[in-house]
């Protein structure tokens, strides 16, 4: 006897096709990595021995950005989450309209 994997479900149901959500937990079936990257469950693919290499640019290039404008896009992913695209366009106004103002002060 087996348990719904509820979590897998309830996170997998927003972001991919309904259909392949169900097939993936119902029969449990291992995927491989260039089916994971189409389907948009990993950003990015790599040989095996180029992943710490990839890791160290990644990280690099994160570590470059604008941490002020990472938080904010943060912070607007999760608040337009669970909404519809025209409410997730009025949200976003006010973040723009901040962050133009902020970067004129820079």
């Amino acid at each position: 006897m087996g348990l719904a994997p509820t979590v897998v479900i309830s996170w997998a149901s927003k972001t991919l096709p309904a259909k392949r959500v169900f097939d993936m937990v119902v029969t449990g079936d291992p995927i491989d990595a260039a089916t994971a990257a189409a389907a948009g469950l990993v950003t990015d693919v790599v040989p095996g021995d180029r992943v710490s290499a990839r890791v160290d640019e990644r990280i690099a290039a994160m570590e470059a950005l604008d941490p002020v404008a990472v938080r904010e896009i943060k912070t607007y992913f999760v608040q337009v989450r669970t909404v519809d695209g025209p409410s997730a366009a009025r949200a976003s106004i006010d973040p723009l309209v901040l962050g133009s103002l902020r970067l004129q002060r820079s």
